[in-house]
Parts: structure tokens; C-alpha cells; sequence
């Protein structure tokens, strides 16, 4: 709450946006599927895609592939994104929020960034992961690596088996 000139008022520290019938939320330019949360933290605003996986998959595909490469690299994708996803789902859980928006986590851009092919990708492959003795697998990729990789141990500081 603050006081004005003898008046109080009292701020929220959250608020939540849902679309009418399942329509599409948008915040500036960018359009979104499921609903947006504002989150006041500090002086500054949080604004939370609260979305279901497959939808999220749908706007991170067409960041990270190409929608033209072949149909069974573009189900890859999906498969590593969603584990990806799965694997990481609360390395942000102190801030108020599962996952980021960026390249920390997956690029995904919301509804602007779907194609039709990506989308019938991650839906083709819909609940498929990676798995390592019953847990999903933390799999990391990249946008180009000129024919070569590295080990685990020698990127991020510790052997996995997979």
C-alpha cells in the first residue's frame, strides 16, 4: 500500500490475464497462447507466459530449426526441446517462474515464432523424451558445431553417462 495526500492505495503484486475462449493474449507485438501473469518484483514488472508444454514447444521450435529442414529432424528438435524442457523445469523456480525466454534456457517467441511444421512436429512427437535410468536427460544442443562436439566433462564441468 502507499499514502497520497491522505489517500491510501493498495498496489497488487500480481496479476493475472486469461484470453476469452482460448483466444490469444497479446503484450506489444508478440501474441501468446495460455495466460499472462504481471508479477511486481522490486520496481520492476515480471510478465509470465503460464502456458502448457506443447503450446511452449510450439513457439521455441521455429527459434532453434529451420521449418524447412526434413520432417524427421524437425521431430528430433521436438523431442530434444521438450526434455530439455523437462529436465530444466524449475532452474528459475526463485523467481516466480519455471523457464526463461531466452537463450539460459530455449529461445521461444510465442505465437509470431510458430510455423506449421514445427507445430505438427512437436505434435507428432507429443510426450516423447529422452530418457537415462527414468529421468529426462538434460539435452543440450546447439545451433551449429561445424561437424564436432565435445565431452560433457570438458563443456560443463562434469562426465554423464548418456
Amino acid at each position: 500500500g502507499m499514502i497520497i495526500e491522505g489517500q491510501t492505495y493498495q498496489f497488487l503484486d500480481e496479476i493475472k490475464i486469461t484470453p476469452l475462449n482460448g483466444g490469444l493474449i497479446q503484450v506489444e507485438d508478440w501474441k501468446y497462447r495460455g495466460e499472462i501473469e504481471i508479477c511486481r518484483k522490486n520496481h520492476f514488472l515480471d510478465i509470465i507466459n503460464v502456458i502448457e508444454l506443447e503450446q511452449y514447444l510450439c513457439g521455441v521450435l521455429k527459434k532453434e530449426i529451420s521449418p524447412d529442414w526434413p520432417v524427421e529432424a524437425l521431430k528430433a528438435q521436438a523431442i530434444a526441446a521438450r526434455t530439455f524442457a523437462l529436465s530444466n523445469m524449475n532452474k528459475y523456480i526463485e523467481n516466480g517462474y519455471n523457464i526463461c525466454a531466452t537463450t539460459n534456457s530455449q529461445a521461444y517467441g510465442g505465437v509470431n515464432h510458430e510455423h506449421p511444421n514445427t507445430n505438427k512436429a512437436v505434435y507428432d512427437t507429443q510426450g516423447i523424451i529422452a530418457l537415462y535410468e527414468g529421468d529426462p536427460i538434460n539435452a543440450v544442443y546447439h545451433s551449429d558445431s561445424g561437424g564436432y562436439t565435445e565431452n560433457s566433462e570438458d563443456v560443463w564441468g562434469g562426465y554423464v553417462p548418456y
